[in-house]
């Protein structure tokens, strides 16, 4: 298995070149990408990247009025950080300016975009997961060095649409397995009991969203 450099290499990496890019300029970054914005001397204990489509400006509201508020974690003890990834629009002209320029605006107002310079199309989606940042904590004794694995694995793999699905061959070529969990359903969200579960498709309308949100019962947790 190849390793970053951190880590142990059992092969020689000058034999074997990436196929696909590893790096694209970026457009926008926070100031304080893992540091917390209103504490800029602490870094958080977990940053989460939020792949997002460039015109889903009310997704991510939804999502910075919900879990990715980071009072709910702090309710327990642990400071968080959330930022939203996103390509650069394909349109051109007023219509490319009028769009960069929303987002522009996002950006300054949350402080919580990271806008690479490559096409946001479905086929490119894959490249929100390629380009985040890489794991560098010495993992050894708290877990298996899976997300370096995968972040090496992923230069190393044709990339389709479907970012689980190359996640999936990453992890097929490195030998690990995959565990089910039942708490993951592929259906569609409706009302119901998911107190339970871990993921769930079908937000794309927002008043479902904060109907789901508000059957857990956390809007008081997470109220700034």
């Amino acid at each position: 298995m190849i390793y970053e450099n951190e880590f142990k290499t059992t092969v020689n990496q000058s034999f074997i070149k990436p196929i696909n890019p590893t790096s694209f300029r970026t457009i926008l970054s926070p100031k304080y990408s893992c540091k917390l914005p209103d504490q800029p001397n602490m870094s958080p204990q977990l940053v989460v990247f939020v792949k997002s489509a460039l015109t889903h400006f009310e997704s991510r509201n939804s999502i910075r009025r919900s879990w990715g508020n980071p009072n709910c974690f702090l309710h327990f003890g642990v400071h968080t950080r959330t930022l939203f990834v996103l390509g650069r629009s394909e349109f051109t002209g007023w219509e490319y300016s009028n769009i960069q320029g929303l987002v522009n605006e996002e950006s300054s107002k949350y402080g919580d975009i990271v806008q690479f310079d490559f096409v946001e199309s479905y086929h490119n989606v894959t490249w929100d997961v390629l380009r985040v940042p890489k794991p560098v904590r010495i993992p050894f004794s708290k877990c298996k060095p899976v997300a370096q694995l995968l972040s090496v694995g992923l230069r190393y793999t044709k990339l389709l649409p479907f970012e689980d699905v190359v996640i999936g061959l990453v992890l097929y070529k490195l030998g690990i397995s995959p565990v089910h969990l039942d708490g993951v359903l592929s259906v569609r969200f409706s009302n119901g009991h998911i107190d339970n579960l871990i993921s769930i498709h079908g937000f794309r309308d927002q008043s479902l969203f904060t109907s789901a949100w508000n059957e857990l019962g956390l809007q008081n947790i997470c109220k700034d």
